[in-house]
């Protein structure tokens, strides 16, 4: 009960942010009551997300500032909810009964996974733990770890007070609330161009997509930032075409909120930013969007560079003059750098460019993880006629809202592909709520004005194929949630089935105490070990030698100064420390690990805790 009206008093406190924000830049409101809501909430979560990163750097993260930090939001909701525009429902034909009907069994299935606990690897690892850590420290603390530690955080603060205040139920509720909001935003622009039907039809696509079934209940940022990245391409197409400068203002809002919460941001920021630029008179709106932009969005990259010496750590350390310190190096750098370039799949080139988008559909490797995390598809079948219409429209296509709002997406992928850090396909989520529009945008329109019949069949044939393929996939993804629910299976017994070397928590959860601290190389067990933890990873930062004998007197003193006095090792043994005094075994474990716990593959896996002995 509580979990849920903590959910609800955040909910509620975003909305009233929201609603507060878009009176104050005097922003015009949206054409769809479903814009309307997704922009206020877009606006509050990242404003709530903005606030506690002060509070939290100074200490206060205690219960009563974080009610505190939601008051405001409250207060703002309760006087301005009559600005809220309520839907209609009139002319709501069968067809669209059916596809809400249809819809909810798809939403019935992401809440399915919102009410267990989170099984996620990323999530366990780094989107729910850092909160959970903060938390328990009482402050926000520098995580000197590449990639999972030391990244922008601002939407992971919105974690922190659900997890805050309503523990692990309103947290993973509250990503689920994300899910819904995106989709209910990708309605809300749909409307400006399509049916009721087609909207409700597109967000089907959207929500049965693979990587959507992937991520959007867990705590990865990819769907969360869609959000963001959705609202400010359409806000600043407007905004440009109707002079507003609320409209500005907003869209450098939402640029903002996704630099704070992704390094992925800062090309949705520019690529955003690109459709400013393209205007003759862009010199006011730049310097405005610009400026909402870094207040907005600095905040960790400010954070970073004053812990580390580089703004995006790890990523400019020759840039910023390889600033040396305990947690990085140039050893450490160069095994980075060699680690992080087995993501970089093909050459950053203008060719590949080009031909990426055929060949992680239709050609996926494991490099590109593209194909159990893909975009199915949907788009691929639209192709003919999107190249037929794009051909048809060509001389009216380049003045239209719709080009508009395509800039952004085509300038991030632009920059996501030939700046190249990672080409796993799930990291371009951001972009597809604006092409799934923008293609289904084209086909309509071809029906619509040519009379093309063969046109709206395709879309119905794709839409058709991709939203049964994909139910029956997020079926087979909803079944480990099924079971737990159905068979009231225990927490330990869903965690057993689909977290590996779950038994080797559960004994350090039970056997340690609060006073000891276990050095653990299992990513994944980060979020669920109850007793503090080193998290050890050779590729991410400075590591402690724990399991190498050829200098031992250094490696103690690390363990030391990090008041380590036990350690996970999940590899064969080799020679240790315990064959020179240092370590003793306290536990033999026969455990496994998953390789994909949807389809339960497993691998038999031997691990051994250990404490110092010295």
């Amino acid at each position: 009960m509580i979990s849920l009206l903590a959910l609800i008093v955040l909910i509620i406190a975003s909305m009233g942010y929201g609603l507060l924000g878009l009176r104050l830049i005097r922003c015009p409101n949206a054409p769809s009551w479903a814009e309307n809501y997704g922009r206020a909430y877009a606006l509050g979560v990242g404003t709530l997300g903005w606030i506690v990163f002060w509070f939290g750097i100074a200490g206060f993260i205690q219960t009563w500032i974080l009610l505190g930090v939601l008051l405001p939001g409250i207060l703002s909701f309760w006087f301005l909810r009559k600005n809220f525009i309520l839907p209609s429902f009139s002319n709501f034909g069968r067809i669209s009964g059916m596809l809400v009907m249809i819809l909810m069994v798809a939403v019935i299935m992401d809440l399915l996974e919102a009410l267990a606990p989170p099984a996620d690897a990323d999530t366990l690892a780094y989107h729910f733990a850092l909160p959970k850590q903060f938390l328990s420290n009482g402050i926000i603390e520098f995580i000197p770890i590449a990639v999972e530690g030391a990244i922008p955080l601002l939407t992971h603060m919105t974690y922190l007070l659900a997890l805050g205040l309503g523990g692990e139920i309103s947290l993973t509720l509250w990503t689920f609330t994300f899910q819904m909001f995106m989709a209910l935003t990708l309605y809300g622009v749909a409307r400006r161009w399509l049916s009721r039907e087609w909207s409700l039809a597109l967000i089907l696509v959207f929500l049965t997509t693979p990587a959507v079934i992937y991520g959007g209940g867990s705590g990865h940022m990819e769907i969360r930032v869609a959000l963001y990245m959705l609202i400010g391409a359409m806000c600043v197409s407007e905004g440009v075409q109707a002079k507003s400068t609320g409209l500005i203002i907003l869209s450098g809002l939402m640029a903002g909120f996704f630099m704070g919460s992704k390094y992925y941001g800062l090309f949705a920021a520019s690529a955003i930013g690109t459709v400013v630029l393209l205007q003759k008179q862009f010199w006011r709106p730049t310097l405005i969007y610009s400026g909402v932009v870094i207040l907005i969005g600095a905040q960790w990259y400010g954070w970073n560079w004053f812990h580390s010496g580089m703004p995006v750590f790890p990523s400019l350390y020759h840039f910023m003059g390889s600033p040396e310190s305990p947690y990085w190096n140039e050893a450490v750098n160069q095994s980075f750098q060699q680690f992080y370039s087995d993501f970089v799949c093909v050459p950053a080139n203008p060719l590949w460019l080009i031909i990426y988008p055929f060949v992680t559909t239709f050609s996926p490797t494991s490099c590109f993880d593209s194909g159990r995390t893909g975009f199915g598809p949907f788009i691929w079948l639209l192709f003919p006629g999107i190249l037929y219409g794009l051909w048809h429209f060509r001389r009216n296509f380049q003045d239209s809202l719709l080009f508009k709002l395509s800039i952004p997406a085509i300038m991030y992928y632009v920059l996501w592909f030939l700046i190249p850090s990672n080409q796993m396909t799930r990291h371009l989520l951001p972009i597809y709520p604006i092409l799934l529009i923008g293609a289904t945008v084209i086909i309509h329109h071809l029906a619509l004005e040519m009379n093309h019949t063969w046109g709206l069949l395709l879309w119905k044939m794709s839409a058709t194929i991709c939203i049964l393929m994909g139910l029956g996939i997020h079926s087979v993804f909803t079944l480990n949630y099924a079971k737990y629910h159905l068979t009231q299976e225990t927490r330990g017994a869903f965690y057993m089935s689909n977290v590996g070397y779950y038994s080797v928590l559960q004994w350090i959860n039970k056997n340690l105490s609060k006073s000891d601290r276990i050095a653990n190389p299992i990513r994944y067990l980060n979020y669920l070990l109850e007793v503090p933890y080193y998290y050890l990873n050779r590729s991410y930062r400075v590591e402690i030698d724990a399991q190498s004998s050829a200098n031992v007197d250094r490696s103690i003193g690390q363990l030391n100064t990090e008041k380590i006095n036990h350690i996970i090792e999940c590899k064969d043994v080799g020679e240790t420390f315990v064959n020179r005094g240092a370590f003793r075994r306290l536990k033999i474990f026969q455990t496994v690990a998953y390789e994909s716990r949807t389809l339960r593959k497993s691998i038999a896996q031997t691990c051994i805790v250990f404490k110092l002995q010295i």
